[in-house]
């Protein structure tokens, strides 16, 4: 009998990375192309484009980056929850103003440091989605 891998029994999950470099962007959208538990990955700058994203297709998890090229990336939360009210937010960043605390309090589910294997917060998402689906089922 073959050995299954942690994802094989989970329904794929649909992310959305916001961060502002593109060399990070363009990493989780290989990583998030060969991974079994992400169904697709949809990549986003800023706030605006974040937004518009979220809209368009609700995502089930969201990476976001606490400090945008000068904003805000918590102050985007709430906006980015009432597009997609079922996603799981992880903060991941290195802004000094960022940590755990600061991040729940803006609403997000957790709080990942920069420089984190990113296949680590992958599965960190991941997790926190099906943990969220499980609970929300009947």
């Amino acid at each position: 009998m073959q050995s299954q891998t942690p994802w094989e029994a989970l329904v794929p999950v649909r992310l959305l990375v916001v961060d502002d470099d593109p060399s990070l962007r363009r990493l989780f959208e290989l990583l998030g192309n060969d991974h079994p538990g992400i169904d697709g990955i949809d990549t986003a700058a800023d706030g605006p484009s974040a937004l518009a994203s979220a809209h368009r297709l609700p995502p089930d998890g969201i990476v976001l980056d606490a400090d945008l090229r000068g904003a805000d990336g918590l102050a985007l939360i709430p906006s980015l929850q009432l597009a997609g009210p079922d996603a799981v937010v992880v903060v991941f960043s290195s802004a000094p103003y960022a940590d755990d605390t600061q991040a729940r309090r803006a609403g997000a589910d957790a709080f990942v440091e920069k420089g984190t294997d990113p296949e680590v917060l992958l599965t960190r998402v991941i997790d926190l989605v099906d943990r969220r689906r499980a609970a929300a089922s009947p």
